[in-house]
């Protein structure tokens, strides 16, 4: 009886593993629709859209100070379904560019003046603000230990897909928590630390930003990591 049951459980996985792998087919080719001109015209569509955007809330932000900026621009997919596995989902681009600044003064008042540049842009803060984040941190009930040493925030503009601006504004000690650390990218080591084995980079420009942070701290309060996110750029037909 014994060995009955132990042929049947065989048989029985035997046929699942048939039935799930054919349910599984190979992914999509990537490689070659990341390189198809429809990729690449919606790529220079997207980058160029990001250069603008950033430029703009730069040049209205003149008491924040330059650091680096990155760039991670990919387009990937995921296995869909759930046990079992039933192929995989459509590709999709996103391009994400991270323009970090650092500057001084009254915190508050340079938060406030961070999501007035935002809003005036047309992007809507949710669910609350910088500003409002920050007061949250302050009202913390007494004798409750604070260790947020930052305020993130997203931006949306109407309609979707559309852009989007994910703040994070930070003061020593802490680190800007951007898509990028998101996604684990300055935590990974390795020739080629890139999280996702699915994906082709058309861009890759990532930036610890715990050093470049460390090193900002020296001469200025705050560190300001701007991502503008363009997700997605791209979706497979």
């Amino acid at each position: 009886m014994r060995k009955l049951l132990v042929v049947l459980v065989f048989v029985v996985g035997l046929c699942a593993g048939c039935v799930f792998g054919a349910a599984d087919p190979a992914p999509p080719d990537v490689d070659g629709i990341s390189y198809s001109s429809d990729v690449q015209t919606a790529d220079q569509r997207a980058t160029a859209l990001g250069g603008q955007w950033l430029t703009a809330l730069q040049q209205a932000m003149p008491w924040a100070t330059e650091l680096a900026e990155s760039t991670v621009d990919f387009c990937r997919t995921v296995r869909a379904g759930g046990f079992g596995h039933t192929g995989w989902d459509k590709v999709m681009c996103e391009r994400v560019e991270i323009d970090y600044r650092a500057f001084g003064g009254d915190i508050r008042q340079r938060l406030g003046q961070i999501d007035a540049v935002v809003a005036d842009a047309g992007f809507t803060p949710g669910p609350g603000t910088l500003v409002s984040e920050f007061n949250r941190l302050l009202s913390a009930p007494s004798g409750v230990s604070q260790v947020d040493n930052d305020v993130v925030e997203r931006y949306e503009r109407p309609g979707f897909p559309g852009p989007a601006i994910e703040l994070s504004v930070t003061w020593n000690p802490a680190v800007p928590w951007v898509p990028e650390s998101r996604d684990g990218l300055p935590g990974r080591t390795g020739p080629d630390p890139k999280p996702f084995t699915t994906a082709t980079y058309l861009t890759w420009r990532p930036l610890a930003a715990k050093p470049l942070a460390q090193q900002a701290y020296h001469s200025h309060r705050c560190v300001m990591a701007l991502a503008f996110v363009e997700y997605p750029y791209y979706v497979e037909p």
